[in-house]
């Protein structure tokens, strides 16, 4: 078997050994690991036009651009708040590839096995993003997801989980 497969499920599960540790400490942290199981058929992503134009409207043309909203504090009554920002790991079905990264304010960051960069937005269960400076769009809900372009794929789906940064688990 080529060392290239194997290398995004080894890191896919050195980040879910991070999670879990961290979940571990966390004294009950929730992983939401209970996502639905994503079928064999392959059609096509759907998403509601005005929703896709709505978050291409949002999308930050640079990685560094993003990186900055997603630590951008917001004002939460009268007072300004740092927003705490989460992290994911992704995967394909295939364990070809796997992300990791951060995410809030309506935002995300990340890096794949391959060392390629992606950012976009998020919201009602949609994301549109660059990976490796090319537009994808997709959609996620319970643990699971589906794009369009995302790794250089006309389509690919997997699975994903999100946990809090160690700072947090307090």
């Amino acid at each position: 078997m080529n060392i290239k497969h194997l290398l995004p499920a080894a890191f896919a599960l050195a980040i879910l050994a991070g999670a879990f540790t961290a979940g571990a400490a966390g004294n009950g942290l929730q992983l939401g690991l209970q996502g639905k199981s994503v079928g064999t058929q392959k059609p096509a992503v759907v998403l509601p036009q005005e929703t896709l134009e709505e978050l291409k409207a949002k999308l930050p043309a640079t990685y560094e651009e993003t990186e900055k909203l997603i630590g951008a504090a917001k004002p939460v009554g009268g007072a300004v708040v740092p927003m705490p920002k989460g992290k994911y790991v992704m995967w394909t079905h295939d364990l070809d590839h796997a992300m990791q990264g951060r995410f809030a304010n309506g935002f995300f960051i990340g890096k794949d096995s391959d060392c390629k960069r992606a950012w976009g937005v998020y919201g009602r269960e949609l994301f549109v993003g660059f990976y490796d400076g090319k537009l994808f769009t997709g959609k996620y809900s319970g643990g699971s997801w589906k794009a369009e372009g995302l790794f250089g794929a006309v389509q690919t789906q997997g699975k994903y989980v999100t946990y809090p940064p160690l700072y947090q688990l307090q």
